[in-house]
């Protein structure tokens, strides 16, 4: 895929056991952008420190978009990071803070 140019994106179930976790890890090298909810990126990641699981995961994949429930959402490709906002007048659903982070 890559070689035609196309990227993979990556959004995961819930995890509730953890089990998914390694198995995860080995996918996320074929993963170009991954998209979740900053609960899921700490599970993941094993910590409670937000930035610190942004780091880790953004070692194994070179974009990864974090939803942060009313906080809206942040990216971070390499060592740098965007965030977006979640205004409902434009940006209503769930999902939709992506969007303003260029996703």
């Amino acid at each position: 895929m890559k070689q035609a140019g196309l990227t993979t994106s990556l959004d995961t179930n819930d995890g509730s056991e953890d089990r998914w976790a390694e198995d995860l890890l080995d996918t996320l090298k074929k993963v170009d952008v991954f998209l979740l909810n900053d609960y899921k990126v700490r599970r993941i990641a094993r910590t409670k420190d937000l930035h610190l699981a942004m780091a880790k995961l953004c070692d194994r994949i070179p974009v990864l978009a974090v939803r942060m429930r009313s906080e809206g959402a942040t990216a971070q490709r390499g060592g740098e990071r965007a965030r977006g906002s979640n205004d409902a007048t434009t940006l209503p659903g769930q999902g939709q803070p992506y969007r303003a982070l260029g996703l």
